[in-house]
């Protein structure tokens, strides 16, 4: 292999493996339903979200607003503890109990709750016939029944007392949190999290309403609700999870929408333009061989399949320059290290084919 085209293999290698050694995932917000116990029960639920343009973060591109609306049947008047859980919020969390303001107390691991059970881990070391302690940790779980427990992280939950009047009772949960994204791919989605898990500890199990707005810039891409309980129009999600006790966590993923030119480039991918330049070499290198140029023969069995690589290293850069967003892509780069592999019998194939150009009468 010749100087210059070392060189060109080298840049290839460095201008598609930018970045590669990032986390694959910024892990962003996990909501659940609330927690409460069978002192009373939730006759309806309502989910708003909306996600926006964050212009303040440059680590995160969106924020959810996000908010909860219980009603709750209570049989007589009373306060009750209650829990919410949410990871990763900014702490502008606001709680409305039959439009009353209620302050929200941070879990102090050192007092006791009757909801929240302790369970200290101990880590050991079998060296000798002695096990040796070298790491104790404490877990958390909440309960309300003594039957059904939920593992959580005590700085993730949101607890209040809600002063509950006989009858109907509207509890509202408020705050803001980033999504969960992915940092490769072209297009990686932003995803809105839902634990349903904690439902197990309601007395009765009513359908959930979803709504969630997305910017324009944004497009729906999945969701673990079925396709008969939601619909999305005009920038807007609006379903009914009709049976929360099979339904599982739920979650809901939007990604950027490109134009059509890069909806056509994403279709096509990288690969395929890597194919498309070898298929445009290729057949034009066989057309030098039909006039049984043997300069041809040789000069084509090393650049036809360098422009395979060419095209698919060069892809992710112009994909990227079509979208408008720099992108991370893994070790792609590794891919050049089958060139060899690929030059032999390309260059086998070809030379074989000019021997029988050559021999034709």
């Amino acid at each position: 292999m010749n100087r210059p085209l070392l060189l060109l293999l080298l840049f290839a290698c460095s201008w598609a493996s930018r970045a590669n050694m990032a986390e694959p995932t910024m892990r962003g917000t996990s909501h659940s339903c609330l927690i409460l116990t069978d002192a009373c029960s939730v006759t309806h639920e309502k989910i708003f979200a909306e996600i926006i343009k964050d212009n303040k973060d440059s680590f995160n591109d969106y924020i959810i607003r996000f908010r909860a609306k219980y009603h709750i049947s209570s049989a007589k008047e009373q306060s009750i503890p209650l829990l919410f859980m949410a990871s990763n919020y900014l702490n502008d969390q606001q709680v409305f109990v039959n439009g009353q303001a209620i302050p929200t107390s941070p879990i102090d691991q050192e007092q006791d709750y009757p909801f929240l059970r302790q369970k200290e881990i101990t880590d050991t070391l079998q060296y000798t016939n002695v096990p040796t302690e070298y790491h104790t940790y404490t877990k958390y779980y909440v309960s309300y029944d003594g039957e059904e427990e939920l593992e959580v992280i005590p700085s993730q939950l949101i607890y209040f007392t809600a002063p509950l009047k006989a009858g109907e009772n509207v509890i509202e949960v408020s705050y803001s949190a980033f999504p969960t994204t992915f940092r490769y791919g072209f297009l990686p989605p932003y995803i809105f999290e839902y634990s349903l898990y904690p439902s197990k500890f309601w007395k009765t199990f009513p359908e959930i309403e979803v709504e969630i707005h997305f910017p324009k810039e944004l497009e729906f891409k999945q969701s673990s609700m079925e396709e008969d309980e939601y619909t999305v129009n005009n920038q807007l999600f609006q379903g009914k999870i009709k049976d929360i006790r099979t339904s599982g966590d739920c979650y809901w993923r939007f990604t950027p929408k490109p134009s059509w030119i890069g909806r056509l480039l994403l279709t096509i991918d990288p690969f395929g333009i890597g194919v498309l330049f070898f298929l445009v070499a290729a057949g034009l290198h066989l057309y030098t061989i039909r006039r049984k140029s043997k300069w041809g023969l040789w000069l084509g069995a090393f650049l036809v399949p360098l422009l395979f690589y060419v095209g698919f290293l060069g892809a992710y850069p112009f994909i990227d320059w079509v979208l408008g967003k720099r992108s991370l892509h893994g070790y792609i780069f590794l891919i050049v290290f089958t060139y060899p592999i690929f030059l032999m019998f390309y260059g086998i194939f070809t030379f074989l084919y000019y021997k029988h150009e050559k021999n034709k009468i």
